[in-house]
């Protein structure tokens, strides 16, 4: 528990020495800022008067340590005798209650001493005590600590254990703001003739907490149960152990320094123990990562970077004792260091710019892309920068002020520091107004700050904990009097809030001296304090009452991706926050943010929140995951220790795969290749891939030469394959050499990579992706890596030069126009102008940010070649100036040539760009993560206006409602809030108006999760081709003769000729209105005849309901659907569309609804195959999201209903169904009269995105009451278990009959109609039924399927009797 400690400063007594001439005008305490166990600090701030000033060595103490900063936030630079402010940070042991401060000067003899007894009546202690909770590998553990310095700075702890040398244990980060838990990672250490203990000990010490605290002593001790596997029946069989690179190999290092990072592979079959690594001679546990598993086999994989020297690696598998498996050891043999051979810098003053340039120059022997050259203000850029040529390097730097201290450059490996004379208009110490600081909470995850600051010499960046705040945050105003606005969040990936606010505030002297502000800090001389951030929401795990996954003890074995929901309760929940589930943080993933977060939404008949979240790709066991919060992120360990086995998501088996294809052979072409009497040469090399269970998709592989350092990169999949298959294959990857103009050189391949379907392994121990090259090296296949060519080409000393530059000379980059164009041209004499290589120009700034831009040729002949580069730059850009430079010029001998920005003016060319920075046009600049369900959505962007400035927020759904206005939840000049509504589009846009001025527009394209179906449970056996003389189905292709001779008898029905159609092809399309939009997605088509033009003939067609069936065709849940929205209109020549959207009742699962109205006639390809789509065409689309079936057995079912009515009292009716062997209903005829109403249905559909055979049934209910001037049918389309979606797609038609051939009618009077037949035609073909979790579709029995059509059939032959 979190205790308070309120420290009381009171001055009892002040004097003054000798005149007294030193006068308190006011002190105030702040809040203890840092702790260690033994002692605590704490500061204040005082305000003085004395005639002259005081300086931070005046101030001493005889019986504690102090720390005396002058207060940096002043009224400008002048110096006020009435306001000198000292801010004090003293550290007293536990118990000490009398503080002396002097006051003196000892060399100055005249100067009035004084002295401060402060008594301090508070007593710290500080000594935590912790409870541990359950945990596993992972250990969470509260900490008791009563003392609020340790909690609210960022203390550090170590870990040890009783049992070094068996069990190993190490703190990470505490995991919320307030640090009250530490997680523990606990390791076995294999060791042969281990014996490991029932229970141990972990020992925690606090060794900081804070930048002024000590290490300490231990604290208490916690005994832990051992739950590591033990006494188990040890069925683990090693199957394979494998290290790459190759296992006691020795890696030489080239001049590319590139250092491996070793693989330790291991797979096990019937695993019940722990794969573990030890390094010889330390007691330190190196854990494996699960990558792959099946029913049967399991594969870890550890990764060790290599140290000075070498590694030698004990290998073993561990439970109640050790198995060893071998000792491997691995060796880098380093390239020889290198320095530059000399390095300089130059400084001058630029009128130009009204600033100082920095020239920094150094030669070195070789190329090499080792490391970046860099200065004190730019940090490195990529390769070419810097480069003069293949020896030589230099660049230039852009200073607004010169600098105080130190000038540091980096060239190769070498740091060359050059001391610049002080600029004596920098003072050392800053004074500037922080006039206020305005803290919104913009959503429940995230918190908007404004700073208004003024500073006369400039401030270059604000660094806040989660986010900075530089020139392209400001709303108004500059660098020295300014306001700044910026939105940091809670929820990206990597960043946090803080309770605890702290600003940093960086200058333009580039001085070592910064200010820091934390929360309860004063700020200015109206003694306002920094606030701590209040409002946002929050949770610990304190606060979580209710914790349930949906599902547990999953079956994942059939590889397809499972829905689960966590139901999760906290003490006090808000309706507005969406609590989020972060899933797959040990994986790569290409949107990480994305892919693995998953939103919560509040229901209130439960007062909890609803998770959804889509497992895929499950190692069995414990699933991890994080419950995030806007101040922290609680791990599955840390939940289910303090909430117990609820909270643990398990996975009982899978079948799952994230370890990446390997590389099992490499083959060059040749080794080496002379060139001679070709115009041009191919090269490149033969990759083996190999890849179980998945199969190999994609890869990229990465060269560059020794005499050109740019890389280059060829990707590759299935088309490059030359033999072999997806598990294991060959692939061809080339390049081809200009043999007429080439230099001798050797190719070196530099990384590779391959993919499958799932993603790599995030690996921490590095952040450089795995490079596949290891599975190679210390293979015969290493030699493969390099291919070296020899040409017959004349020397050439010659670089290739500049002749001409011109670029834009200003830029606002506060406006939408901040384009950036530059033209120039190169010449070369001798082996002519390389045209695999284009140069760059680098737009450098004050404020280390920079621009790479690549140029593209514009003309070109062997001698001269023009080139344009273009960019737009990013809002704000820079600081003060921009000054260019041009690297990677190149010609054909690969000679390399750079301008400097000092080089260019020495050259005469132009060489920077007058920044400016206006406020004004509005600019949207990014967006946040929506769906194509809508709801909360945020837009980021610049010169949006504030909370009285008028403005209008537009969308376009692109349904054909063109551009709607929106009203914002909340909105500032930099930020908005906005409610979107559900959309069907593949992408939407916005705008925004402003004081009359329009943005840009904006493309928001949803975020769309695929799920992963299951793998096929077999390979389907092929079926015979059906032989075209077999007798047709009578029942699919009805006439005398078949098809009435005027069509073809398929599987599907009758293929009429035009104009025929209709189930015999004796009817003819008869042109129908466009029927108006109803309220639902259902059609009412009204016919009247010219024999009878008073008898109107109605057919109407809807959308009914939606049903879950289980394996036996039963019904589990029915639903309806709730308020039906039409969303949007669209019509050109060929079709009007209607589109609909509305929810299951009782679900989340959202079902969109199309209805075509085609005009002319045309084909859709769908599942497959292609629908000939008559004019007249009446098609239904229905789109169903994400449905949560009972189990994977279950089945889905769309009810659709058709009816014929006819106002003629003498009419008669009949029903006729067309259905395959197998009862799958294919077409259904509904005739009244002469008239009738056609619908055909497919047996296929799309679910998630794979086509399947679909199921059509007659239901036949209470509902259905046919008679002799009423007919309805009732379809059931049923689909299989799904996790994405389920695609179905019908159409309907008017037909004229010439001939009716169907079963006899039911009339009110005995006789047939033998008139013309009016069909109104209704051919299921193109139905998409998209289909999410939630919904519910209601089904018959299997064995009803056909006792319903017999029931027709009989009926229809009573009814005509």
């Amino acid at each position: 528990m979190k205790l308070l400690v309120l420290v009381l400063i009171i001055f009892s007594s002040i004097g003054y020495i000798n005149g007294g001439a030193v006068q308190l005008l006011k002190n105030e305490h702040q809040a203890e800022q840092y702790a260690g166990i033994n002692t605590c600090f704490f500061k204040y701030t005082i305000e003085l008067y004395y005639d002259s000033q005081l300086n931070s060595n005046d101030f001493k103490s005889p019986n504690l340590k102090i720390k005396v900063f002058p207060f940096a936030f002043g009224n400008g630079s002048s110096f006020d005798p009435y306001h000198q402010i000292f801010n004090i940070i003293y550290e007293t042991p536990p118990g000490m209650n009398i503080i002396v401060i002097n006051i003196t000067r000892d060399s100055d003899p005249t100067f009035p001493p004084a002295y401060f007894m402060l008594n301090q009546n508070q007593n710290c202690e500080g000594t935590p005590t912790f409870v541990p909770m359950m945990g596993a590998i992972s250990l969470a553990l509260k900490l008791n600590i009563t003392d609020s310095l340790v909690l609210n700075n960022y203390p550090s702890f170590t870990c040890t254990t009783n049992f070094p040398g068996l069990i190993t244990c190490a703190s990470t980060a505490q995991i919320t703001e307030a640090r009250s838990w530490v997680l523990l990672y606990i390791r076995m250490v294999g060791a042969v003739n281990a014996v490991y203990p029932d229970y141990f000990d972990i020992q925690l010490t606090l060794t900081s907490a804070g930048p002024y605290s000590t290490p300490v002593g231990p604290g208490p001790i916690a005994r832990v149960k051992n739950i590591f596997p033990k006494n188990l029946l040890r069925t683990t069989k090693l199957v394979d152990n494998a290290i790459y690179p190759a296992a006691n190999y020795g890696y030489n290092q080239n001049f590319l320094y590139y250092s491996p990072l070793w693989e330790y592979s291991v797979s096990f079959e019937n695993m019940d123990s722990i794969p573990v690594n030890a390094y010889v001679g330390y007691p330190v546990a190196i854990s494996y990562i699960l990558v792959s598993s099946n029913k049967t086999h399991r594969v870890y994989s550890t990764w060790i970077p290599t140290f000075p020297g070498g590694i030698a690696v004990n290998q073993f598998y561990c439970d109640s004792n050790c198995t060893y498996l071998g000792t491997q050891t691995a060796i880098v043999y380093n390239y020889p260091q290198y320095y530059t051979n000399s390095a300089g810098m130059t400084y001058s003053v630029d009128t130009q710019t009204n600033s100082y340039l920095f020239e920094n120059f150094g030669t070195f022997p070789f190329y090499t892309l080792s490391q970046r050259m860099k200065s004190s203000i730019n940090s490195g850029a990529d390769y070419p920068f810097a480069y003069l040529s293949s020896t030589n390097a230099g660049f230039t730097s852009i200073s607004q002020k010169s600098f105080v201290g130190t000038y540091a450059v980096n060239y190769i490996n070498n740091n060359n520091y050059t001391s610049i004379a002080p600029d004596t208009s920098s003072p050392y110490v800053v004074n500037f107004d922080f006039h206020s600081l305005e803290i919104i909470i913009s959503s429940p995850y995230s918190a908007l700050f404004r700073i208004n600051i003024s500073c006369p010499i400039g401030l270059t960046r604000i660094a806040a904990k989660g986010g900075n705040f530089m020139k392209n945050n400001l709303v108004s105003g500059d660098q020295y009097n300014g306001i700044y606005e910026n939105e940091l969040k809670g929820i990206q990936i990597g960043e946090q809030l803080y309770k605890t606010l702290q600003f940093t505030f960086s200058y333009e002297t580039y001085t070592p001296f910064i200010t820091d502000l934390l929360s309860d800090d004063i700020y200015n001389t109206n003694f306002d304090k920094i606030p701590y951030l209040e409002g946002a929401f929050n949770f610990d795990l304190n606060n979580i009452t209710y914790i349930q996954f949906e599902k547990n003890n999953i079956d994942m074995s059939d590889g397809g991706d499972v829905v689960n929901v966590l139901w999760i309760r906290f003490t006090n929940n808000d309706p507005q926050a969406r609590p989020i589930l972060e899933t797959n943080q040990y994986l790569k993933l290409s949107a990480k943010q994305e892919y693995g977060l998953f939103y919560g939404d509040y229901v209130s008949q439960k007062d909890m929140y609803r998770i959804e979240f889509i497992m895929t790709n499950c190692l069995p066991g414990a699933q991890a995951y994080y419950i995030v919060s806007p101040f922290a992120k609680y791990l599955l360990t840390e939940v289910s220790s303090y909430l117990g086995p609820n909270a643990t998501l398990f996975v009982t088996d899978s079948v799952s795969d994230n370890l990446k294809p390997r590389i099992t052979a490499l083959k060059s072409f040749q080794n080496s290749k002379s060139i001679n009497g070709v115009s041009t040469f191919t090269l490149g090399w033969n990759i083996t891939v190999t890849d179980y269970p998945n199969g190999f998709i994609n890869g990229t592989i990465q060269y560059l030469s020794d005499k050109d350092m740019e890389i280059r990169v060829i990707n590759y999949n299935e088309t490059n394959r030359v033999d072999g298959d997806k598990f294991n294959g060959v692939y061809q990857v080339t390049f081809e050499i200009d043999a007429n103009n080439c230099r001798s050189q050797t190719f070196i391949i530099t990384y590779m990579n391959q993919w499958d379907q799932f993603p790599e392994v995030d690996i921490v121990v590095s952040s450089d992706p795995l490079n596949s090259i290891n599975d190679i090296l210390g293979t015969e296949y290493e030699r493969h890596l390099n291919i070296s060519i020899f040409c017959n080409t004349a020397f050439d000393g010659d670089l290739p030069k500049l002749e001409s530059l011109s670029f834009n000379k200003s830029i606002d980059v506060g406006s939408n126009n901040r384009q950036f164009q530059a033209i120039f041209s190169i010449s070369d004499v001798g082996s002519g102008i390389s045209t695999r290589h284009t140069p760059y120009i680098y737009i450098l700034t004050d404020v280390d940010q920079q621009i790479k831009i690549k140029s593209e040729f514009i003309n070109y002949t062997s001698t001269l070649a023009f080139y344009t580069a273009e960019t737009i730059l990013p809002w704000g850009f820079g600081q003060n100036n921009l000054i260019v430079s041009i690297y990677g010029i190149m010609d054909n001998y690969l000679n390399l040539r750079g301008y400097s920005t000092q080089n260019l003016k020495d050259a005469g060319f132009d060489y920077s760009i007058i920044r400016t920075q206006t406020f004004v046009d509005p600019i949207l600049e990014s967006c946040s993560q929506i769906t194509q369900n809508g709801g909360f959505f945020s837009i980021s962007g610049h010169n949006l206006g504030d909370e009285y400035t008028t403005y209008s927020l537009l969308f376009d759904y692109r349904n054909g409602s063109g551009w709607i206005q929106h009203s914002t939840k909340f909105k500032s000049a930099t930020v908005m809030k906005v409610i979107l509504s559900p959309f069907r589009a593949n992408y939407i846009q916005a705008k925004i108006i402003v004081n009359g001025l329009t943005s840009d527009i904006m493309d928001i394209y949803p975020f769309i999760r695929r799920l992963k179906p299951p793998m096929p449970t077999s390979t389907p056996n092929p079926t015979s081709t059906p032989n075209p003389t077999s007798t047709p189905n009578p029942k699919l292709c009805p006439g005398d003769p078949v098809c009435n001779n005027q069509g073809e008898c398929l599987s599907t029905g009758c293929k009429c000729n035009s104009p025929w159609y209709g189930p015999s092809c004796s009817s003819r399309v008869v042109p129908t209105p466009t029927p108006p939009p109803a309220e639902n997605p259902s059609v009412q088509v009204n016919v009247t005849t010219p024999d009878s033009p008073d008898q109107l003939i109605t057919a109407k067609i809807s959308v009914v309901s939606v049903l879950e069936l289980n394996s036996e065709f039963a019904p589990i849940n029915n639903f309806t659907f709730g308020q039906w929205n039409l969303s949007s209109v669209q019509s050109n020549d060929e079709k009007t569309s209607y589109y609909y959207y509305s929810y299951l009742n009782g679900r989340k699962t959202m079902v969109n609804t199309t209805i075509d109205f085609y005009k002319v006639a045309t084909n859709i390809t769908f599942a497959g195959g292609v629908i000939n789509v008559v004019p007249f065409t009446i098609k239904f689309s229905i789109n169903v999201d994400h449905f949560d079936f009972v189990d994977r057995l279950s089945m889905m079912q769309i009810v659709m209903e058709a009816k014929v009515t006819s106002s003629d009292s003498g009419a008669c009716s009949s029903k006729s169904i067309g259905e395959e062997s197998n009862d799958n209903v294919q077409w259904v005829k509904m005739n009244i009269n002469d008239n009738s109403l056609y619908g055909r249905f497919l047996d296929r559909a799309l679910v998630d995105g794979n086509v399947v055979p679909s199921k059509n049934v007659i239901i036949e209910d209470d509902t259905t009451d046919d008679s002799y001037n009423s007919v309805s049918s009732k379809i059931g389309i049923i689909i299989p278990f799904y996790e994405i979606n389920a695609v179905i797609d019908p159409d309907f038609s008017t037909l004229i009959d010439t001939n009716y051939d169907g079963p006899s009618m039911t009339c009110k009077k005995k006789g047939l109609s033998t008139g013309v037949i009016v069909a109104i035609a209704v051919s299921c073909g193109v139905f998409a039924c998209a289909v999410v979790v939630g919904s519910v579709i209601y089904l018959r029995k299997k064995h009803r399927f056909k006792k319903q059509n017999n029931m027709v059939k009989k009926r229809l032959e009573q009814l005509s009797n």
